[in-house]
């Protein structure tokens, strides 16, 4: 799970369902919108790893801030950075179908540019992004892992009108 902590640290698509698509710096929704979004779209992802795989429970090892240099596109924007993981596996025969899950339920929200990081029995890692710099981490070893980052958005007070 290694690498699964590098990529998470390296970084700050659309759908007609989720208000959160490609747009570029201030057009983009607030980082309060989105957050309230992906917190739902990770806790899917939880419930459907832990009820179709028996993976669980899960633990949150850091919801972080991201501003300054990571996310410089968006004036005055953040980020979040969020980190999960459970001390069950998905074995190597569940793989696939874990996969697919998970893209099936980030896909929803624009995560659909998928990079294969390892891919080696009983190691297991992709990257599913989203052209905002938006990124899920899906990975399992001896454990699993789940990290987010949302790109940069506007903050409500950085997005509000001028008066």
């Amino acid at each position: 799970m290694g690498a699964a902590l590098v990529l998470a640290l390296s970084g700050c698509g659309s759908s007609e369902e989720s208000p959160v698509g490609g747009e570029t710096g201030q057009q983009r929704p607030s980082i309060e919108v989105v957050e309230v979004e992906y917190t739902a779209m990770m806790e899917r992802v939880q419930d459907a790893l832990t009820t179709e795989y028996g993976v669980g429970p899960w633990s949150q090892h850091g919801r972080e801030p991201v501003t300054g240099f990571l996310c410089d596109e968006v004036e005055g924007g953040s980020g979040i950075a969020l980190n999960l993981g459970s001390a069950g596996p998905i074995s190597d025969q569940d793989w696939p179908a874990a996969l697919k899950a998970v893209q099936d339920i980030v896909g929803e929200h624009g995560f659909t540019e998928l990079d294969t990081v390892i891919d080696e029995p009983g190691d297991h890692l992709v990257r599913l992004a989203k052209s905002d710099g938006g990124y899920v981490d899906f990975g399992t070893q001896l454990a699993t892992a789940l990290s987010l980052l949302t790109g940069c958005h506007p903050t409500e007070s950085s997005s509000a009108p001028a008066s």
